[in-house]
């Protein structure tokens, strides 16, 4: 009987973490009140991703626009990836380690439609270059 009841426990409480450690995208079935909000959001994050796209020197605005798009959804994996990543290529390790370890919390895969997930090494590139090598 203890032991079926520490199986339970066990399984509810794996249960209740897989449920709450999921990425919330961005669209209607996740904020159907907020259609505005969402419809900003999403305009951030576009351009974040085209100043992303322009180079190293305009990663600053693609930070600025995918910040603001954070502040509506901070758990979304795919955006902490990209601050993560723009702030590694800005050479703020603390910040680009704060967000991706964050976006690997979130789902370790980030996105299934990623062709070549690279989050982990850019993690360990990150403490690497914030020494901690012990990471």
């Amino acid at each position: 009987m203890k032991k079926y009841t520490i199986f339970t426990i066990f399984t509810l409480f794996l249960a209740f973490k897989m449920a709450f450690n999921q990425s919330v995208e961005f669209n209607k079935y996740n904020f159907p009140t907020n259609k505005e909000g969402l419809s900003t959001a999403l305009g951030y994050i576009s351009a974040g991703d085209k100043y992303y796209q322009d180079g190293p020197g305009v990663y600053r605005l693609a930070i600025d626009n995918y910040l603001k798009a954070d502040k509506f959804n901070p758990d979304n994996a795919l955006l902490n990836y990209k601050l993560g990543r723009c702030y590694l290529d800005q050479n703020d390790k603390s910040e680009a380690i704060k967000y991706l370890e964050k976006a690997i919390k979130i789902d370790p895969r980030i996105s299934p439609e990623m062709v070549y997930n690279d989050v982990n090494f850019l993690l360990a590139r990150a403490y690497q270059l914030d020494y901690q090598f012990d990471k």
